[in-house]
């Protein structure tokens, strides 16, 4: 009966998250939690050890530490014990040594005190690039299971000081018992580990119910870049991964490539990656899904910061992104300068309807569409053919590869993975366009 309730009032909350946006930078990325010290979110490894921490006194060992999320494994045996009073330092929890709330040598972290709650996250260290994101799931349990409360949640210095970088929580001032937390790091922080604490407290009251210790760690960028330009999910300050997410995700991490992610907020304002984001990756690989709003998804203004970075040279680009020919039109003899520089096209095709397609390089078969399709096509002018449609039996080019002028690949994907209808399909589809770009 108390679920229900809860469910029934969660529905009719709404969330800010444009307000929490405001105040971050421009464009950020969030990324993968790393295998070896600490299971984060979509890691491709677990660590081995886990804190627990107890809610009050006693002593309690933990069996391992947090899941990841797509990717990671589990952890292995280690875990901090508490002492007699957990949630508090000293010899009590939430501190590392004899209290709980600590980490072994990877997995998550646990957090109690004297009230009855107890907060888990899954990963100890959000680790992430400067100007990017990271993500992990907090889950509370509660002593008392008829408790309602509703509770709030803060990201703050070990210290108990404001945090230099940006918190969020989804959903937040909720009486849910999981949200999801992202923290973004300002684009020009320096590297290095930060002590930080989550503070679980009382809606209205401020009332301090438990605490985690976790560790922000700002190291250095990845070789590859995967910007999340899709329109659902994180990009809405929802859940990760989405749908359209894990497609990619799962591709990757079965390759062994490390990346970090760029999530592209939901709204026209903040839609511009800037340059100095993607200046210093070699490789790119960007989708924007199965919608397509035009001013929001993948904008003119970010055909000029990839045209910008494509002229670095020796940079590799897989842009997965059928809608972008609706902005174009369907003039299969006619190309803006970005498609017939960059894509390497002298006209683009865009057709969005209800009949399935086929899509084929000669060796891999990829089904595809649900209920409603979208394609793009690209007209060849420089570029080569890597897929074609075969049914119905058109055979206009549905992904491309093409070298720049500046000696910079660029393959381009007329459909989006999430609708590939069959899941033995995505994987030799991702890897053959991979593979096409140069990227590990």
């Amino acid at each position: 009966m108390r679920r229900a309730l809860i469910f029934f009032l969660a529905l009719a909350a709404c969330r800010d998250f444009d307000g929490l946006v405001d105040r971050c930078i421009d464009a950020g990325v969030c990324v993968e939690g790393d295998g070896g010290s600490g299971g984060g979110v979509a890691s491709t490894g677990g660590g081995e050890g886990g804190g627990t921490a107890a809610t009050g006194g006693g002593t309690t060992s933990g069996t391992g530490g947090g899941t990841t999320g797509t990717g990671g494994g589990t952890t292995g045996t280690g875990g901090g014990t508490t002492g007699t009073g957990g949630g508090t330092t000293g010899a009590g929890g939430g501190t590392t040594g004899a209290g709980g709330g600590t980490t072994g040598a990877g997995g998550g972290a646990t957090g109690g005190g004297p009230s009855g709650f107890t907060a888990n996250v899954n990963t100890a260290v959000l680790s992430m690039a400067p100007g990017t994101w990271a993500f992990a799931s907090v889950q509370i349990i509660r002593d008392d299971p008829f408790n309602d409360d509703t509770l709030h949640f803060d990201l703050v210095q070990a210290d108990g000081g404001a945090s230099p970088f940006t918190p969020g929580f989804e959903p937040q001032d909720t009486m849910f018992d999981d949200t999801e937390l992202w923290v973004i790091s300002p684009l020009q922080h320096p590297l290095g580990s930060y002590p930080h604490e989550l503070r679980v407290t009382l809606f209205g009251l401020g009332t301090l119910l438990a605490t985690v210790p976790l560790t922000v760690e700002v190291r250095a960028r990845r070789p590859v870049l995967v910007v999340d330009d899709d329109t659902i999910g994180a990009n809405q300050g929802g859940g990760w991964p989405s749908d359209e997410d894990t497609p990619w995700d799962v591709a990757l991490t079965s390759r062994g490539v490390t990346y970090d992610r760029l999530v592209v907020p939901y709204d026209a304002a903040r839609s511009t990656v800037p340059f100095e984001v993607l200046r210093d990756y070699g490789s790119v690989v960007w989708y924007n899904g199965g919608s397509w709003p035009p001013a929001i998804t993948f904008p003119a203004q970010n055909e000029m910061v990839v045209t910008q970075w494509l002229a670095q040279g020796s940079r590799k680009l897989l842009l997965s992104s059928p809608g972008l020919m609706s902005r174009y039109g369907s003039s299969w003899n006619t190309a803006n300068d970005f498609v017939r520089d960059q894509l390497g096209g002298i006209g683009t095709r865009y057709v969005s309807d209800t009949a399935p397609n086929v899509f084929s390089n000669g060796t891999v078969i990829v089904p595809y569409g649900t209920s409603i399709n979208i394609v793009g096509y690209l007209n060849p002018g420089t570029a080569t053919v890597l897929f074609t449609e075969t049914t119905p039996d058109s055979g206009y080019p549905v992904a491309t590869r093409n070298a720049t002028d500046a000696g910079s690949t660029v393959v381009y994907a007329g459909f989006n993975m999430d609708h590939v209808l069959s899941a033995s399909a995505r994987q030799p589809a991702l890897n053959a366009l991979l593979d096409a770009a140069g990227i590990p």
